[in-house]
């Protein structure tokens, strides 16, 4: 199972809608050190923008895994509350646990585009691949040739009705997609990422979504700062367009600011070691793993945003970065099983071309093979 059905997957055990065999992999999945901090980044990140409006209904279900998150503006939960509720849940969750496969887990489709509505503490889940299923009640939102979801909101509309709606676009390895928010701002979804937003910004004071993975953000200016959340990184600006990129299975995050103006600033539960920085065009910010410190370099900005333009573009890059790029674009599973590769250093810039071409054409440059089994390419040594 991917990230991309463990996030389905979170997001319906949030909801309380997980059956059995889900909950009982989920127990199993986080056993592992890296699953269950993968599951706490994603606590901090994006979870108090989508499940804010039914708190109670998250800290519950969290207990269960014993993961205590701390909510924003200092509010904490009560240790002996969450500890009572998880005791409660522990004798299930080991029964669970025993005597339930993970291979019986309900399996998703992550070829697909999926638009995750969340409202009144509920997810549904609708295709965004045709306009087949789509939700009539929710009028004002149109699906562009399966390759724009845009939101067109009158003035006249109240916000009360629709202040607890929340959605959440999930784009797949090998596709990418654009979505234009109710503001009028246009985001530009890079392969494996993913944007919550809220359907509607009438009536904040604050414009926010949450990403994972990379977008290009063409925010428009009406007064009100937009907000974009990811892990590790905020970024506040009031109109200007800018870069994130923020995968979960990477450990750098960066901003690449293209015109107007931005605040960059770090993530994290402890204020006295909050980093922040103003940047200006043709600059990028960048906060490493492990590193409480921004630093910001001046860059020409082109080759970081190529992509939206169905460009491949590789610096100086090493293969790891090579194959994560190759593994989004196309939807495939690369293994390097070359090590002498991890010292090379690559360049090239690839449009139309396709994934066994842009791999010959390294291939004719560095002395390696590859075999193909199904969809996983394995690189070898010559």
């Amino acid at each position: 199972m991917d990230y991309f059905e463990v996030d389905i997957l979170i997001a319906k055990f949030l909801d309380n809608e997980a059956t059995e065999e889900e909950q009982s992999f989920l127990l199993q999945w986080i056993q592992v050190p890296e699953n269950k901090a993968y599951l706490e980044e994603y606590v901090r990140t994006e979870i108090w923008i989508k499940y804010s409006l039914n708190a109670t209904q998250v800290e519950k279900q969290l207990s269960t895994l014993s993961i205590y998150p701390e909510r924003s503006k200092g509010r904490r939960f009560s240790p002996m509350v969450l500890a009572a509720v998880f005791m409660l849940f522990l004798g299930l969750g080991s029964f669970l646990y025993l005597f339930l496969s993970p291979e019986s887990v309900q399996k998703w489709n992550t070829n697909t585009l999926i638009l995750e509505i969340r409202d009144s503490g509920t997810s549904r889940y609708f295709s965004l691949e045709n306009h087949v299923g789509l939700p009539k009640a929710l009028e004002f939102m149109t699906l562009v040739k399966d390759s724009l979801l845009r939101y067109d909101t009158p003035e006249s509309q109240s916000k009360k009705t629709l202040d607890n709606v929340y959605h959440t676009v999930h784009v797949p390895y090998g596709k990418t997609f654009k979505v234009q928010l109710s503001d009028g701002s246009l985001v530009q979804l890079n392969a494996g990422s993913k944007l919550t937003y809220p359907y509607r910004f009438d009536g904040f004071d604050l414009r926010e979504v949450s990403l994972s993975g990379e977008a290009y953000f063409d925010v428009a200016s009406n007064g009100i700062p937009f907000h974009v959340l990811t892990d590790g990184l905020s970024t506040k600006v009031l109109g200007t367009s800018f870069n994130v990129s923020a995968y979960r299975d990477e450990s750098l995050r960066e901003v690449v600011l293209v015109e107007g103006k931005v605040e960059v600033s770090t993530n994290t539960n402890t204020p006295l070691h909050k980093n922040s920085k103003t940047m200006v065009p043709n600059q990028r910010a960048i906060l490493t793993a492990g590193d409480k410190n921004l630093s910001i370099a001046t860059i020409d900005t082109k080759n970081y945003v190529a992509w939206t333009k169905g460009e491949l573009v590789f610096s100086n890059a090493g293969i790891n970065e090579i194959i994560k790029k190759l593994e989004r674009k196309f939807n495939v599973d690369i293994l390097n099983r070359y090590d002498k590769l991890s010292v090379q250093r690559f360049n090239g810039r690839f449009k139309d071309e396709t994934f066994t071409e842009i791999l010959e054409t390294i291939k004719a440059h560095t002395n390696f093979s590859y075999s193909r089994e199904g969809n996983t390419i394995i690189i070898l040594e010559p």
